[in-house]
């Protein structure tokens, strides 16, 4: 294999597809890109088993053929490689020679004949939306879908299909954030649940223009610019989660960027123990207390409602996930009861928690 790209356009490739690169595997090959050379192309391949990514991007190719490349080292040597151009040579041998100005480097190669085949995924339903307005939702809602679970579907993202609107879901068992987005066409109808841990990453790669989304059975393929990417999509039920979501309680408006603020100096005091804010609610009044063996805080905001005389606790790391999604200068929080689930309303987007029940030394922090 011979061939010669520019550097800026393999810089970019390389970055996208390491999203795919296995972080832990043992296998060295799942550590490594795929790189193949043919016609007028340079393909940039990567895999997980769960994810696979491709890219494309122009090129000289004088000889075809393909290697594996550990993809750490190769995309460091991209990135600092100083010329506008850059020259892949392979050998007989596997030896990747790498040219660019006065710089050359050569390192040893792996067979591409054991790399893992990425799915193919050509027909199938097929959904046309804005990059923007998915890597929106992606980062509206993947931080509440469950991390480890003995439910692996909330580890995923539900998304909801319906005329020309998309729903997204997701829930951790403790916690359930939705938004709804309108698009620009109809896109008829049709569920599916993606790895949230994926699609997080595939979101910091998006930009701006039309992306393609196509379904299949077990696979979903987004397609954008030069670039495809495979997720293997999560099988069971999802949760009933509009039965859990009842918006028939007593409002408090209040400032954003405030409680915000004032919950980042509340998670000063939290620790393993105690990581938990208690909010009692007057009339006119948000009061926040934290407590713990580091010591005590509490602060006082001005808010618009008619609750007067409340309280309820709450994990201070999930109130401030769910709030730092929110956009609008003011926001909507509802307050059913005690016990009760605590909501943050913002336009579209909805975000329910469970309360942490005030007993013993938690009382006192109110």
């Amino acid at each position: 294999m011979i061939v010669k790209v520019r550097k800026e356009d393999l810089k970019e490739a390389v970055e996208r597809a390491f999203k795919g690169v296995s972080a832990r595997s043992t296998l060295p090959i799942l550590q490594s890109f795929l790189l193949e050379a043919q016609d007028n192309t340079l393909f940039v391949k990567s895999t997980n088993l769960d994810t696979g990514i491709e890219v494309k991007i122009k090129a000289e190719v004088e000889e075809k053929g393909s290697i594996c490349i550990e993809a750490k080292f190769f995309s460091e040597m991209v990135k600092k490689a100083p010329g506008e151009d850059i020259f892949i040579e392979i050998d007989d041998n596997l030896n990747v020679n790498i040219r660019s100005l006065f710089s050359e480097f050569t390192i040893k190669g792996l067979s591409s004949v054991e790399y893992p085949s990425i799915p193919k995924v050509e027909e199938g339903y097929k959904i046309k939306v804005k990059q923007e307005l998915l890597k929106k939702i992606i980062e509206k809602v993947g931080f509440s879908a469950a991390k480890e679970s003995s439910r692996p579907i909330l580890t995923g993202i539900l998304f909801e299909i319906k005329d020309n609107s998309i729903t997204a879901v997701t829930s951790d068992g403790y916690r359930i954030t939705t938004i709804t987005e309108e698009t620009n066409e109809q896109i008829g109808e049709k569920s599916f649940v993606i790895p949230a841990k994926d699609l997080v990453e595939v979101a910091k790669i998006l930009k701006e223009g039309d992306l393609t989304i196509t379904i299949q059975e077990k696979h979903v393929m987004f397609s954008f610019d030069n670039t495809t990417i495979i997720l293997r999509l999560l099988e069971g039920q999802f949760i009933q989660y509009k039965n859990f979501i009842n918006l028939e309680s007593k409002e408090i408006k209040i400032k954003r960027e405030k409680i915000l603020t004032s919950l980042e100096r509340m998670m000063l005091f939290s620790d393993e123990k105690a990581n938990f804010v208690v909010i009692r609610i007057n009339k006119g009044e948000l009061i926040l207390t934290s407590k713990s063996i580091k010591g005590k805080a509490k602060e006082k905001l001005e808010v618009e409602t008619e609750i007067d005389g409340v309280r309820i606790g709450l994990n201070t790391k999930l109130l401030y996930e769910a709030l730092k999604a929110t956009e609008s200068e003011e926001i909507t929080l509802k307050y059913a009861g005690e016990i009760q689930p605590f909501y943050i309303i913002d336009k579209n987007y909805i975000n329910l928690t469970l309360p942490i029940r005030l007993v013993g030394e938690e009382e006192e922090a109110a």
